[in-house]
């Protein structure tokens, strides 16, 4: 996963030439989506069984890339195959997205986890 929206990439160009500032509102939060969105458009969330948005923490970003800390575990799945992150802020702003590698196919009612520094972010 390595999007930022389109929202969050114009509010850190704002930001960095000085025409508005950007204070992040953590803590973040993981959602699991079903149908991939865009830089603009929300995709479909997971939704049923124990599925809820985990907090994620990010390591401090080196080369332009930053990685989840610590294990993300997602419980009690529901059937559905998932096929990317989207990351929310506390406020419920949606500020990155992207793919998973491979979609994850869930039978319904089993765990799944995000190892620790395999959610990156990236700014090339």
């Amino acid at each position: 996963m390595s999007n930022l929206t389109a929202a969050t990439a114009n509010a850190l160009l704002d930001h960095l030439t000085g025409t508005a500032t950007y204070t992040p509102d953590p803590p973040f939060k993981l959602a699991l989506v079903t149908v991939l969105g865009s830089a603009t458009s929300a995709g479909a969330e997971a939704t049923g069984g124990g599925y809820a948005r985990q907090t994620i923490a990010f390591t401090v970003a080196t080369s332009g890339v930053t990685e989840n800390t610590a294990d993300l575990m997602f419980a009690n799945m529901p059937a559905a195959t998932i096929v990317g992150g989207e990351v929310y802020d506390d406020a419920g702003t949606r500020v990155a997205w992207g793919a998973l590698t491979a979609s994850v196919v869930c039978s319904g009612g089993e765990d799944l986890t995000i190892a620790a520094g395999s959610l990156t972010i990236t700014i090339p």
